[in-house]
């Protein structure tokens, strides 16, 4: 239940959600770009008697970026096993909770 995702599974996460971001924004773009409809905030009418060349194109690229994102999650190179790190030690600097508390008492005299 409150099982611990491992870091190459975040990684792969994140990919799945750009590539299924962008695939979503690219048909979104494309479809309004061909019907007419004007996706920007200060267009005053909405609606354009013609295809929207601009964003018809960006759509596409989106599209075209969401589909090389979708061939490359199976990349093996992309997939790097997680490294256990050994938590780093801080005897002898100084740095530990004990020397700390004896530190401060060592000044406080």
């Amino acid at each position: 239940m409150g099982q611990k995702q491992s870091r190459e599974a975040k990684l792969r996460s994140k990919r799945y959600g750009r590539m299924f971001t962008m695939l979503f924004f690219g048909l979104v773009f494309l479809a309004t770009g061909i019907v007419g409809l004007d996706l920007r905030r200060n267009a005053e009418p909405r609606w354009a008697g013609r295809p929207l060349l601009w964003q018809a194109g960006s759509g596409a690229a989106m599209i075209v970026l969401g589909i090389y994102w979708s061939r490359r999650l199976d990349d093996p190179r992309l997939h790097r096993p997680a490294v256990n790190r050994r938590p780093l030690k801080q005897a002898g600097s100084g740095r530990s909770p004990g020397a700390e508390t004896a530190n401060r008492e060592r000044l406080e005299r």
